[in-house]
């Protein structure tokens, strides 16, 4: 059974965007940090903002929940 010209170029493509992000991640794993940025601010920076959201989030159903009482109440 062969394959069409189309499944060629579709599996063509594929190889050659898995092989580019396989050498993006072993390029970004191997490389030095840049001068001033170490790799534990994007974690401290990640945190914070999961942290924010999560406060965010908990905010939003504390008044999500007193506006169904009250929808609820009438």
């Amino acid at each position: 059974m062969a394959l069409t010209n189309l499944a060629i170029i579709v599996i063509v493509v594929v190889c050659c965007l898995a092989v580019t992000a396989l050498g993006a991640g072993i390029a970004s794993f191997y490389s030095p940090p840049e001068d001033g940025k170490s790799r534990g601010n994007s974690e401290t920076r990640v945190s914070s903002v999961t942290s924010q959201r999560l406060n965010n989030f908990t905010a939003d159903i504390k008044v999500w929940g007193k506006r169904l009482w009250l929808i609820l109440a009438l």
